[in-house]
């Protein structure tokens, strides 16, 4: 099991969010993890915080060379930690399977899910490790994060854990699209073309300085902040480039 110490205020509550906390291990204990800024409730931010440490630091500084993510649903009152930390777990073994599936399909490197004791609170988290693929470009690292995600949704397919990757892509697909919160919105608009998008990781990325696809030249003075996945496939992105180029490949 992994340890962390969060350095700033969580306040116990009964309301359960979905917090990303940007951490890594530490090069000399590597069973303790060390963070890099708060939480992030938002997965758009948590992105952008990697495009502003890519851009303003050394692009293969040790917290942005792995996709990676402390994950937690807050900080329960103390009576209900045993609770919420099983259903943490839980869901995100179901988001395991998703960003694993996908994954498998294009050879690459799978992401690993460790659970965390945070030493100075009593909260539930665990900690999801990806390859260095996802963090070449935020379109992917929006695909991973919200993949990451995915498990918390009541909606997914039933029998998950038994689904080949073309049946996954199917079914939750149209689990999506009946579903009514931003998950499954995002998921229904883009979820069929996510292997296409992968599987021209080559063309659309090799050959081209990591920091590079990070630019925010690339936005024509516009935010970086929602420049995610939905916007490259549904062509409202601000890097024209990049998705002209990926609609010829397609």
């Amino acid at each position: 099991m992994l340890k962390f110490r969060y350095k700033d205020v969580w306040s116990a509550g009964g309301y359960k969010g979905y917090y990303y906390i940007l951490t890594y291990p530490d090069p000399e204990n590597p069973n303790c993890l060390l963070p890099v800024g708060a939480k992030n409730s938002c997965r758009e931010y948590f992105v952008e915080r990697y495009r502003n440490i890519i851009n303003n630091k050394d692009e293969d500084t040790p917290w942005a060379k792995k996709a990676y993510a402390l994950v937690s649903y807050g900080r329960p009152f103390p009576q209900d930690f045993e609770k919420w930390d099983v259903k943490l777990k839980h869901d995100t073994s179901r988001s395991l399977y998703i960003v694993n599936s996908f994954e498998k399909e294009h050879k690459w490197p799978l992401t690993k899910l460790r659970s965390v004791k945070c030493d100075n609170i009593e909260i539930p988290m665990v900690f999801f490790s990806g390859p260095r693929k996802w963090t070449m470009s935020p379109y992917l690292m929006s695909i991973w994060s919200l993949c990451i995600r995915l498990g918390r949704n009541h909606w997914l397919p039933k029998q998950l854990f038994t689904l080949s990757h073309e049946n996954l892509v199917r079914q939750m697909a149209i689990s999506a699209t009946a579903s009514r919160n931003d998950d499954g919105s995002q998921l229904a608009a883009t979820i069929r073309m996510w292997d296409r998008f992968m599987s021209l990781y080559p063309k659309l990325f090799a050959g081209i300085d990591r920091k590079n696809h990070w630019s925010t030249s690339h936005l024509n003075g516009y935010s970086s902040r929602p420049e995610g996945i939905l916007r490259l496939i549904n062509g409202s992105t601000k890097y024209r480039v990049l998705y002209d180029k990926f609609n010829k490949l397609i």
